[in-house]
């Protein structure tokens, strides 16, 4: 809301665009593209609306990336990795790779992982947000940690609890890399054959 004085009030003037889908646009931009790639310009276009409006709503280039990973945590990482959280063992891995095999089918998946995609860049980015991809990895290692022990004290598990952790996020992150490289069924197929080895661990 922007506002303006009339007549000694100070009035609010509604905004002619809603928030949360320019972020989502922005959000997709930053994804294809990185935060480096993606000019002021390239947003701007992509996202219809002036300089003005952008710094308004959203602050500069910056801010906007750190709103698009909080957008990205909170509506694509955070449900796919839900199941975790029920601290279930295996069942709630699996249910976790069930939530993944049905993200990499949405055409944002070509993109890869924006939290992976932040880490890759390295000290080219601001520590704030590369603070913003570890938190959410971070968060992903430690919930499969969890999971994998229950599963071991269920005497679940028979491979070490580290190795299965270790495994499984650079299996993920090498399913990502086939989803762009080498499309959905290779992945999908792929995804199956990992599950089902992950019930003779």
């Amino acid at each position: 809301m922007v506002k303006y004085k009339s007549k000694g009030f100070i009035l609010a003037r509604p905004l002619s665009f809603n928030p949360t889908e320019k972020l989502f646009i922005a959000m997709n931009v930053f994804w294809l593209n990185g935060f480096n790639e993606s000019s002021l310009a390239m947003l701007l276009d992509e996202m219809s609306i002036n300089k003005y409006s952008l710094y308004r709503q959203f602050g500069n280039k910056e801010a906007l990336f750190s709103q698009a990973l909080d957008y990205y945590n909170r509506e694509v990482f955070s449900p796919i990795i839900e199941p975790l959280r029920q601290l279930n063992g295996k069942t709630s891995i699996n249910a976790y790779l069930e939530n993944f095999s049905a993200y990499i089918e949405h055409t944002q998946a070509q993109y890869g992982c924006l939290i992976m995609n932040t880490l890759s860049a390295g000290n080219t980015l601001p520590e704030i947000h590369r603070k913003q991809a570890k938190d959410m990895a971070k968060e992903l290692h430690c919930l499969l940690k969890k999971n994998f022990k229950l599963a071991k004290e269920k005497e679940d598990l028979k491979q070490e609890v580290d190795a299965c952790v270790h495994f499984t996020i650079m299996t993920i992150q090498a399913l990502l890399h086939t989803r762009k490289t080498m499309g959905l069924k290779v992945t999908k197929s792929n995804i199956c054959f990992f599950q089902k080895a992950l019930r003779d661990w």
